[in-house]
């Protein structure tokens, strides 16, 4: 979001719930057997809650709070070509989080 002479729509966690929920998980913690089942486990439970809080009559915009940070969205970006070439400048350079490297690598 921070390149200015870009447009953005982003998926609601507010308007639209989440009965299936899918989420990112970092090579780093995959590579982790220790720590992989702990990781699912706790995105498990968060969802549990989510759909209990849901069924209890809880609206979606208050139930995403015990949502991770995590949670996978839809997004969509639009930008001149001009600011399109500058982004990929940026956010391919080896020090950028790895999942704006390889969204960029896509583009």
């Amino acid at each position: 979001m921070r390149h200015r002479l870009a447009s953005y729509t982003q998926q609601s966690q507010r308007y639209v719930s989440l009965k299936e929920f899918n989420y990112i998980t970092p090579a780093t913690i995959n590579d982790k057997p220790e720590w992989e089942g702990k990781y699912h486990q706790m995105y498990r439970a968060a969802h549990r809650l989510y759909l209990e809080m849901l069924d209890a009559g809880i609206p979606a915009e208050y139930a995403r709070y015990v949502l991770p940070n995590a949670a996978e969205t839809r997004l969509v970006m639009t930008m001149n070509a001009r600011e399109l070439i500058h982004a990929c400048s940026l956010r391919l350079c080896l020090r950028a989080q790895w999942e704006i490297v390889e969204l960029f690598e896509h583009i």
